[in-house]
């Protein structure tokens, strides 16, 4: 998926997965927040992400804050309302867990984007006990009143505590579905080799049962030219043993505005003929801002023996890392 800014944020507010029997209504609850700079119109609705899923679609309705069935919402800037979707689950379903996307589309004001929060829902027997337990998956506290900051082009080096509660030994990996290559790198705990002195990577967390918690590193680097703005990528845990299970955390980032113009002025010519000089000025945005520029040419103080002229006249629009050529001609007066 291509990192860009989110303007409509999904987040759980629910403490407790679903985890229900049959036959059985339970409610979770999500947060759906407007970080955009704009009013937005948003619908949501769920779909399940493979065959043996699909009936969860007819479990579930959206209820809104006024405890109606609606899957609108109409949110200003910065505005967050809670939504619960409400599972009616059958008494003939089948046990096992149900994968399911929640998403929401903002179709007047962002039509060709879809926005979307993985999910899980999982049925059980009556006479089932929970032999398999949770792992612990612990980032450093980050919400969106209180992201990390960090520049572009820069880096931040996240510790992710991982604890197996299980009875069995188990592998664990971190992945980041939001999230472009370029963006991350992902470090596993180093472990000893045969040979004295001799250390190798591996490509896993690898825990018993009654180990300490384990720590991966998870090194975040947006590009230079990330631009500014909030975001909140999901970061997945991938237990080894249960690879269907759906464990994911929120790290907040605010990515801080830079807005570095470079400006280089240039003769097209060696030489001023008949009292006539052209320039080029060549504007680089090296900040992750979109710029909008107004330029004018001004006289110096008790100098007004020449006229300046600009082409484009018009007001300049340069996206990060972009460049915009502008023709200054010089022509002295009375000639």
């Amino acid at each position: 998926m291509q990192s860009t800014r989110t303007p409509i944020f999904i987040q759980e507010e629910s403490q407790k997965s679903l985890n229900l029997l049959r036959g059985l209504t339970e409610k979770y609850r999500l947060k759906v927040t407007n970080s955009d700079n704009q009013e937005l119109s948003i619908v949501l609705w769920i779909k399940a992400n493979d065959p043996r899923s699909k009936p969860i679609e007819r479990w579930c309705t959206i209820i809104d804050d006024r405890s109606s069935i609606n899957n609108r919402l109409r949110l200003k800037p910065e505005e967050s309302k809670s939504i619960e979707l409400k599972f009616e689950v059958p008494q003939q379903a089948s046990p096992g867990t149900y994968h399911y996307t929640v998403y929401a589309e903002a179709p007047e004001q962002y039509p060709d984007q879809v926005f979307r929060r993985p999910q899980q829902l999982r049925v059980r027997l009556e006479r089932e006990t929970e032999s398999d337990y949770e792992p612990e998956f612990i980032l450093p506290f980050t919400n969106p009143n209180k992201p990390h900051e960090l520049q572009a082009g820069e880096k931040v080096e996240i510790p992710i505590q991982i604890k197996n509660r299980s009875k069995l030994v188990d592998r664990f990996y971190i992945i980041c579905p939001d999230l472009d290559e370029d963006w991350y790198d992902i470090r596993y705990p180093e472990v000893n080799t045969n040979l004295p002195g001799l250390i190798r990577e591996t490509d896993g967390l690898e825990l018993n049962p009654e180990d300490p918690p384990g720590e991966i590193q998870l090194i975040l680097h947006p590009p230079k030219y990330t631009p500014a703005g909030n975001y909140f990528p999901t970061i997945q845990l991938i237990s080894k043993n249960n690879e269907s299970q759906l464990i994911i955390r929120v790290f907040y980032l605010l990515i801080l505005p830079e807005y570095n113009l470079q400006c280089i002025l240039q003769p097209t010519t060696n030489k001023v003929k008949k009292g006539e000089a052209d320039f080029e000025i060549k504007l680089t945005n090296e900040g992750n801002t979109r710029r909008d520029l107004t330029l004018e040419a001004n006289f110096i103080q008790q100098e007004k023996l020449w006229n300046y002229f600009l082409s484009p006249q018009s007001d300049v629009r340069i996206f990060p890392s972009k460049s915009k050529t502008i023709n200054l001609q010089v022509e002295r007066k009375g000639w």
